[in-house]
């Protein structure tokens, strides 16, 4: 196998195998046919469409081979390939006379390569690579690298197909939750009637749905209620009086779990003609409501004569009937429900005690964790400063002059403390607003001015990266406001920006009066946020594994502060376009 070959076989592997998308995965592998069979002009991919292949993906001539159709009973080399499930391969179509001669003709085809695609035993899909008009001498080698390139397509679709369906199985698992939960809540049989047929009348099982009640006493099913469910539209529920039977049926005598066509002659349990023309009934299926060994009632599913379920689906039918009974019983029995209400509420009164218990000791938990972070970061400053301080004296050359070296490691290490005291300025500020003692110095405030002081501050990043920034607003806008708090965050949204957007970057502060707030965005084109991390970005010391570094309490006490000014901070990003976040604030 050639180096080109074997990168073939990796990129294809990669690729196909990083697509959950059945048309991406065939144009995938169309184009690395494409580019396995140099020799080939046109590679095309039929998948199934009726009793034959419709034209689906190719590398050239999409409109044309789309509308091509392949019917095994008129194309032979089809059907060949069909019948025995293996590649076929003709160099010389003129001494063979199994192609199409329509298609021979209008495409010039001198030799054609077809491979199968085989899913669950059947022919899936076909692949075709042929010429216009002067053969392609494929190689053997040639051949089995494209049968593995559709066969690695198929394992593709296979899981494609698995994760469709544990998708299916896994909302169809949270829909009878739902369902449950809503059943377990409702407190009269009409709310329990229509929440079972919302469940019944998912994806199609039936278009209507009639209840009856079992009346022990006469041994007879009363009508209930009938509700009917129309697409998107809304149930429309109301009380039944008309007869749904012929003539009431016992309990014995209705086939349970089977469809049938309920007004043709002979069936197991007639339905009344008028109501079947009526409502369009042409299928029915007949569900017991049993609790406990005891029969309390009867759902009928009615729909169309091509309703049809898989056995998974009759299942769900049975479940659903099996919650719906649980849900009747209860509703109907009031004794046994106002004593589930004194249990249930005699657990929630214990739970609560609990749930009272459990926050004092989170509350308690998080002023010692404030408390520890304060002496800590106190601790810590000090000698820090004291660093610092030395640091600062050396630069200074007081005690006696330092060498191009040595000045380098200072002006590092100085940097270093720097960002340190920053750091623990800030633990001790969000220990202080988590221990409610973080006071704001309120001021009326000429805005751009704060805007201009943050950025300041910030310039030399800026110029570092060489970004630009842009600061866009009118002047003398006044706040009332806490000028060095909402400086820090402004500088805070600032950092972010500059560390988040690649150099020579574009970061804006463009601020706004409306309708009595102020608004300020701070925008970039930087990396963005992905979408999986954006409902974390304001938890206090998450940090998007970025490659940045820092506390991860920023965007958290930012938050916080505007909120505190009675404001808020939100945002908006898309990975890879940018971030903006905007701070709004009273005036």
């Amino acid at each position: 196998m050639s180096t080109a070959q074997l990168r073939n076989v990796i990129d294809m592997t990669k690729v196909i195998h990083s697509r959950f998308d059945i048309a991406e995965i065939i144009q995938v592998l169309v184009n690395t046919l494409a580019a396995e069979i140099t020799q080939a002009d046109l590679v095309s991919f039929f998948v199934r469409e009726g009793r034959g292949y419709r034209g689906f993906k190719c590398n050239i001539l999409h409109d044309v081979v789309v509308q091509q159709y392949i019917d095994p009973e008129l194309d032979v080399f089809a059907r060949g390939i069909l019948d025995t499930r293996r590649t076929d391969y003709i160099p010389h179509v003129a001494a063979d006379d199994r192609i199409d001669s329509t298609k021979k003709k209008n495409f010039d085809i001198q030799s054609i390569l077809g491979i199968p695609l085989i899913l669950d035993d059947e022919v899936w899909g076909m692949a075709f690579a042929h010429d216009f008009g002067r053969p392609m001498n494929i190689t053997r080698e040639q051949i089995e690298l494209a049968e593995a390139f559709v066969s690695m397509a198929g394992v593709a679709i296979r899981n494609h197909y698995m994760f469709e369906q544990k998708k299916r199985w896994i909302q169809q698992q949270q829909n009878l939750l739902d369902l449950s939960g809503r059943l377990s809540v409702s407190t009269t049989i009409e709310q329990v009637v229509k929440v079972c047929a919302e469940g019944m009348l998912q994806e199609d099982r039936a278009t209507s749905l009639f209840v009856h009640l079992y009346d022990e006493p006469t041994e007879s099913l009363r009508p209930l209620f009938h509700g009917t469910g129309s697409g998107q539209e809304a149930l429309f529920w109301r009380e039944s009086s008309e007869e749904l039977f012929e003539r009431i049926p016992r309990l014995s005598e209705v086939p349970y779990m089977e469809r049938y066509n309920p007004w043709a002659e002979g069936a197991a349990l007639p339905l009344r003609q008028g109501f079947c023309s009526k409502h369009g009934v042409e299928s029915a299926m007949h569900l017991p409501l049993i609790t406990k060994d005891r029969t309390i009632g009867l759902l009928t599913l009615l729909g169309p004569a091509d309703t049809s379920g898989t056995p998974e689906e009759l299942e769900v039918c049975k479940l659903i009937s099996e919650l719906t009974a649980a849900a009747l019983s209860n509703v109907m029995h009031t004794a046994q429900l106002d004593q589930a209400v004194k249990l249930s509420t005699s657990e929630l009164v214990q739970a609560n005690m609990k749930l009272e218990e459990l926050v004092r000791e989170l509350r308690s938990a998080d002023e010692i964790k404030n408390g520890f972070i304060s002496s800590l970061s106190h601790e810590l400053r000090t000698p820090i400063t004291s660093i610092k301080g030395t640091i600062d004296i050396l630069l200074r050359d007081i005690l006696g002059e330092v060498n191009r070296e040595q000045r380098e490691l200072l002006q590092m290490a100085a940097g270093s403390v720097t960002h340190l005291l920053e750091q623990i300025n800030d633990l001790l500020d969000f220990a202080k607003l988590g221990s409610g003692r973080l006071d704001l110095t309120w001021s009326e405030t000429a805005f751009d001015e704060v805007v201009k002081e943050a950025v300041t501050m910030l310039e030399p990043l800026f110029l570092k990266k060489e970004q630009q920034i842009r600061v866009m607003g009118r002047p003398g806008i006044r706040v009332r406001l806490d000028r060095l708090r909402i400086r820090q965050v402004l500088i805070n949204l600032l950092s972010n920006a500059n560390k988040f957007t690649p150099h020579y970057g574009r970061i804006e502060v463009v601020y706004e009066e409306q309708d009595g707030m102020l608004k300020v965005a701070v925008r970039d084109n930087g990396i963005g946020i992905p979408h999986s991390k954006q409902p974390l970005i304001f938890t206090k010391f998450y940090q998007v594994d970025n490659g940045a570094h820092g506390t991860g309490i920023g965007l958290s006490f930012s938050k916080e502060l505007a909120e505190l000014h009675g404001g808020c901070l939100t945002f908006e990003s898309l990975e890879g376009a940018g971030s903006t976040f905007t701070l709004t604030l009273p005036i």
